[in-house]
């Protein structure tokens, strides 16, 4: 007895689900997204447990319509390095973002339209200053570095860089000089990751 009403409440629930479930299916509208830029990858997810990824390559996907918010980004930049010997070689870095994401944290996909993601306006270096507190009579500042994308979204500070060969290897710490008001160097150092 127990086991035919079990039955019977799962074939209830599944009638009233079904069509449901076909009105997603079946008569969601669609839309289309991309990013103005090679190299970027952005990993979103939507409602009913959807996801897409845009890029690497500047070809519009199509995408059921709604918002979509972000996971993850990354993004490969390439430039030009002169050696000292007059040898031109190309080096690419990848940057990586996971939040927080400024103006990308809802990205609204409408019918029939293309949602263009534009990433081809410059990164901003900020600085970030943090005074904890003084240690034994002294006043201990933290200087650190974050980027900045068009959107507001901040990337990671850790890039990675690859050869021509496709070794992948991280960059070096950036140096800090400290200059009073008149030009007289105040410290000097490197930043360590961490």
């Amino acid at each position: 007895m127990k086991r035919i009403l079990s039955i019977g409440i799962c074939l209830l629930l599944l009638l009233l689900l079904l069509p449901l479930a076909g009105r997603f299916l079946l008569t969601s509208e669609f839309g289309k997204i991309k990013t103005d830029t090679e190299g970027v990858t952005l990993h979103l997810e939507g409602s009913w447990w959807s996801s897409i990824t845009v890029g690497p390559q500047v070809k519009a996907i199509e995408a059921r319509q709604g918002t979509y918010r972000p996971r993850r980004l990354y993004r490969k930049l390439e430039r030009k390095v002169v050696e000292d010997q007059g040898n031109e070689k190309g080096e690419k870095w990848q940057i990586n973002s996971f939040g927080p994401w400024g103006k990308l944290a809802k990205i609204n996909i409408q019918k029939d339209e293309t949602t263009e993601l534009k990433f081809s306006g410059p990164l901003t270096v900020k600085p970030t200053v943090t005074i904890p507190s003084k240690s034994g009579g002294r006043l201990t500042v933290s200087v650190g570095l974050k980027l900045v994308g068009e959107h507001g979204e901040e990337y990671s500070v850790r890039a990675t860089a690859t050869d021509e060969k496709d070794k992948s290897r991280s960059l070096k710490e950036p140096k800090l000089r400290i200059f009073d008001e008149t030009g007289r160097e105040l410290a000097n150092g490197k930043f360590a990751f961490g």
